[in-house]
């Protein structure tokens, strides 16, 4: 099947002659894919790690995403490249086994700032960031996510539980990060 098949003359000309990305839901309408999938949900990994105070943990962001994966959403784990050196020593080996797990988990490259990857890749994908950032610094630029409630989702911690409000979900936390490791490794599994 031809693209002018697919979308019509006039899209398949525009796309063929601009060569630009085409989101989600206009691909969808033009009839290029036959369904859509939940936008990604972003985690701002160490941001969500220092919910409970201090020292920062990582069975707060690992809990964060086996929930979001419970619920049907695909969450990707953004860290700060300077995660290794906040994170608790004892969570080394789990931060490791997490960055070796997948196209799913990314540590932003040093130099580089997560707040414009995690903005710039939810505005590409039209996803959402799990944050309590409030993103001052490029506020201009991204606008449609930083005020937007639905894309710059906030949550917190209480009485040992995750709460992530606007996406109705309440989880327990599991004791440790290796423990949160190995829920959210059978969910990955199954």
């Amino acid at each position: 099947m031809t693209l002018p098949a697919l979308v019509g003359p006039q899209h398949a000309a525009e796309l063929l002659y601009t060569g630009r990305r085409v989101p989600g839901k206009e691909a969808f309408d033009m009839g290029l894919c036959d369904r859509l999938a939940e936008p990604e949900a972003l985690l701002d990994a160490l941001n969500i790690a220092w919910w409970c105070g201090a020292p920062p943990s990582l069975r707060l962001p690992l809990a964060a995403a086996d929930a979001l994966l419970a619920a049907g959403r695909t969450p990707r784990l953004v860290f700060d490249a300077s995660a290794p050196y906040q994170l608790p020593e004892a969570e080394g080996p789990v931060y490791e086994a997490v960055l070796a797990s997948g196209s799913w988990v990314l540590q932003v490259p040093s130099g580089e700032t997560a707040d414009r990857f995690l903005l710039e890749a939810a505005k590409a994908g039209g996803g959402c960031i799990v944050s309590r950032d409030r993103f001052r610094d490029h506020r201009r630029g991204y606008k449609s996510i930083v005020r937007n409630p639905l894309r710059r989702l906030d949550g917190f911690v209480s009485e040992d539980r995750l709460r992530l409000p606007v996406l109705e979900l309440d989880v327990a936390l599991p004791p440790t990060a290796e423990a949160a490791w190995r829920q959210l490794q059978v969910r990955l599994a199954g």
